[in-house]
């Protein structure tokens, strides 16, 4: 497993490179900052190998959501960590494998 982008991915060998396919890596904590802004800078803070896409302090509501831009304090990062969590969990249950490089081209 290689660590990559704050997201962990699963590489495979199919017909002479890699495929990676992304596991999105939300942080929750209960208590911590209050403002997206200082959530943000921390987020920032940590090295890219071990970044989460995105994070979330129950308590104040601070949601800030790296990749996406998304983020809010309160209601609305509440909001915006529900809709992400959304599209993130769709898309890894949508996700299939491309087996086209498991056959030779004609």
């Amino acid at each position: 497993m290689t660590f990559s982008h704050g997201v962990e991915a699963l590489s495979a060998a199919v017909g002479g490179g890699a495929i990676t396919s992304p596991i999105p890596f939300v942080a929750l904590g209960f208590v911590g900052y209050d403002t997206v802004e200082s959530l943000d800078r921390r987020l920032r803070a940590t090295p890219e190998e071990m970044r989460p896409d995105a994070a979330l302090v129950i308590e104040t509501g601070a949601y800030v959501g790296l990749d996406s831009g998304a983020r809010g304090i309160g209601a609305a990062g509440l909001f915006a960590f529900c809709t992400e969590a959304a599209s993130l969990v769709t898309n890894v249950l949508t996700a299939c494998p491309d087996f086209r490089g498991y056959f030779a081209s004609p």
